[in-house]
């Protein structure tokens, strides 16, 4: 068993990733890491630009935080009056403000506070595909929904079954999965 304050385990374990992926290790190649690689990978990226320390994790934090809140309202506010609108950002803003290890500020993983802002942003891009907008919202949506893909791996799962029972709705599988054809796959992939 590991002592609590470990950062190898514990809380913060995301900023000492990011400072390896600054110093080129991967994650799950070089050093055990149990969440999606975007949180890291972009902290690391922040640090390289402003070097590692705890300032650019508590920056990017507060960036998160304010930006949920945000989006929270925005979203809210496509479907009640302004004041519960408000009231719902405030909800937000509270397990993102909080002193604890699941704030948006100094998370216990950037995980969740990655994954809800690209989740709120995709719910807000369907929308405006919804209201007739145009494509690129569509585009933006599923970009959006890819990279939250990389904030949880299990993610892929609930796709895969999200997927299935979406074709299964809709009358079988989409045409070229039913001709057989094959899906493009990455280069690095094969």
């Amino acid at each position: 068993m590991e002592p609590l304050g470990d950062l190898s385990v514990d809380s913060g374990y995301d900023l000492v990733a990011a400072g390896k992926i600054s110093h080129l290790d991967a994650p799950y190649l070089d050093y055990q890491y149990w969440y999606g690689p975007l949180g890291p990978l972009l902290l690391g990226a922040l640090y390289e630009v402003l070097g590692i320390g705890v300032g650019p994790s508590v920056a990017l934090g507060l960036v998160l935080a304010v930006t949920a809140v945000a989006l929270t309202y925005v979203l809210a506010r496509r479907l009640v009056a302004p004041a519960p609108a408000a009231l719902a950002a405030t909800l937000a803003a509270v397990p993102a403000l909080s002193n604890t290890n699941i704030s948006y500020v100094q998370p216990h993983t950037l995980a969740v506070p990655l994954g809800m802002v690209l989740v709120l942003v995709a719910v807000l891009a369907a929308g405006r595909v919804a209201d007739g907008a145009g494509r690129r919202w569509l585009t933006v949506a599923g970009i959006c929904m890819g990279l939250t893909a990389l904030t949880k791996p299990e993610v892929f799962g609930a796709l895969a079954l999200a997927l299935g029972a979406g074709s299964r709705c809709a009358g079988g599988p989409p045409r070229p999965v039913a001709a057989g054809a094959r899906w493009p796959t990455p280069h690095w992939w094969r």
